[in-house]
């Protein structure tokens, strides 16, 4: 997994829920993100641990199984593992890229102390798991 800081803010900016972050705002969100690029095979979160990084697609397709033999796929904007990461909870799903995957990361404690300080990003990040939730209860991830 390759770290590339100076592309976090392309790749933030991208995220549909982060255009409307105000310029300080979206450097702050900027300064604890990191831009990655995964391998296809790589296992970004695992079932039935809590995981210390969340990650949003960016490009790419991650797989999303669970031990019930449930099977979906995130794509660009998908959040991956930061519904378990903000919650403390032990991931309910593995994911592993199932092509090279370009995502923004977020570790646990940067982010946590940057959305309960920042209400513009704590606001972004609702919408953002928000939507997540509704997309999963549609059936459509």
């Amino acid at each position: 997994m390759a770290y590339r800081a100076s592309d976090a803010e392309r790749a933030i900016g991208s995220i549909g829920q982060f255009s409307d972050l105000a310029g300080w705002d979206r450097r702050v969100l900027v300064e604890i993100a990191a831009a990655v690029d995964i391998d296809a095979g790589s296992t970004l979160v695992s079932q039935g641990q809590v995981p210390e990084l969340g990650y949003i697609v960016v490009s790419g397709t991650v797989g999303l199984s669970s031990d019930s033999g449930e099977h979906r796929r995130a794509n660009a904007g998908t959040p991956v593992g930061l519904v378990d990461e903000v919650s403390g909870e032990a991931a309910i799903v593995t994911a592993i890229a199932e092509t090279p995957v370009h995502a923004v990361v977020f570790d646990r404690r940067s982010l946590e102390r940057v959305v309960s300080a920042r209400p513009a990003i704590r606001r972004a990040f609702l919408r953002l798991l928000s939507l997540e939730v509704r997309k999963r209860d549609l059936g459509l991830i």
